[in-house]
């Protein structure tokens, strides 16, 4: 068995998160390029290093990475001791069926699609690979429960016969509440399948329902929902499964200082070379490489990137007064996080001034400044310097 690696698309909707930091040297700011999410680090690793492991895990070492132009996945995982992996180049955003399509001429036979995110595959692809040893002329498709249908392909059943996948059906209109989720498992007949639909970003899932159509599908349903990374606030689970079986559910990277007097709640993770000032309390969170949080500052339910340096006092508000799951905006729609406590995400090389707070679920982009003592109540666009209302004006501006 083989498996394919879908790594190339825009990632737009993990903003801030999804651009890499670049720096111009001496004073200036720094700029930033965009960066697939798989390359987001968890306990010191991307997360397409821990999906790599999983499969080798499952006895999967023939491995092909779809990426894109930058080959940005080629060169970070170029740093770790990695075997077995190809890579192919998808060079433009056509959508998931496209990029199987990249690497069909390195494809043998029977083949695992699977995002790159997937930390916990090895907790389902074995029954997935059973299943389709019994039934090799089938799909084999992960299943799950889910209380987000409108952002997932969603299962039509008639009895237990799966009859088709509806994507992101509208509210109301859910032929479920099961959705189909990667990995699958494709028979070798699929291509025949894939070469019969129309072009365009939805033509994975019209391959794969004109298949089960014709030959059946088969469906593992998971005990719990599998890690999906749709949103930042989806790394929380990526989080805590990947902390799963230490003590403190704590992650201290390398070179890091940790001064007196803080307080660290896990799941945490802090990347290599930060520093952590005399009484900080971090609370289920994720620091990047390269962060600084001097003292007294409160880090709750975040996710801080890389090169960030947050003045003393920090705040971040984790929690509504009302008690109702927050809402963040993402591309300009106001998204239920379904999470009761999520505090704010901070994109790379952004500075944050002394006694600073920040509202929950607030979104700040890459290479900005907030002055000291403001109060940050929506999202600040990438490249910005912003102060607080002063004397009843707001200052904000991008950087030139």
């Amino acid at each position: 068995m083989q498996a394919v690696i879908l790594a190339a698309g825009q990632s737009s909707r993990f903003w801030p998160l999804n651009t890499r930091a670049v720096a111009k040297g001496g004073d200036e700011r720094s700029s930033s390029t965009q960066k697939h999410k798989s390359l987001i680090k968890i306990m010191g690793r991307p997360l397409i290093w821990w999906t790599i492991k999983g499969l080798n895990k499952c006895g999967i070492k023939d491995i092909i990475i779809v990426q894109g132009p930058k080959k940005d996945v080629e060169k970070e995982l170029s740093g770790y001791k990695v075997s077995g992996l190809k890579y192919v180049v998808s060079p433009r955003p056509e959508g998931s069926g496209a990029a199987v399509w990249q690497a069909r001429k390195l494809i043998k036979g029977p083949v695992a699609v699977v995002w790159p995110h997937k930390v916990d595959i090895e907790e389902y692809l074995p029954s997935l690979l059973r299943k389709f040893e019994a039934n090799q002329e089938k799909i084999v498709i992960l299943a799950s429960k889910t209380d987000r249908p409108e952002d997932f392909g969603i299962i039509k059943f008639k009895g237990k016969r799966i009859l088709e996948i509806v994507e992101k059906p509208k509210k109301g209109k859910e032929p479920s509440n099961i959705k189909a989720s990667d990995p699958y498992i494709f028979p070798i007949s699929f291509w025949d399948y894939y070469k019969k639909v129309p072009r365009g970003e939805r033509n994975l899932i019209d391959a794969i329902n004109l298949l089960t159509k014709e030959r059946g599908a088969e469906v593992i349903l998971a005990k719990k929902e599998p890690v999906s990374l749709k949103y930042p606030w989806d790394l929380f689970p990526a989080l805590e499964y990947l902390l799963r079986d230490t003590k403190t559910k704590i992650y201290i990277g390398k070179n890091c200082q940790i001064s007196p007097n803080c307080y660290l709640r896990g799941p945490v993770s802090i990347g290599d070379n930060c520093k952590i000032g005399n009484s900080v309390e971090i609370k289920n969170s994720i620091i990047g490489d390269n962060t600084k949080i001097p003292h007294l500052s409160y880090i709750g339910d975040s996710i801080i990137g890389e090169n960030c340096n947050l003045g003393a006092g920090t705040i971040t508000a984790n929690l509504r007064f009302d008690k109702k799951t927050i809402k963040s905006k993402i591309k300009g729609n106001l998204i239920d996080t379904k999470r009761e406590k999520f505090g704010c995400v901070v994109g790379n090389n952004t500075q944050i001034g002394i006694n600073c707070s920040l509202m929950p679920g607030i979104l700040i982009g890459s290479n900005c400044q907030i002055g000291p003592a403001s109060l940050v109540r929506e999202n600040i666009e990438d490249n910005t310097t912003f102060y607080s209302e002063y004397k009843g004006v707001k200052k904000e501006h991008k950087l030139s």
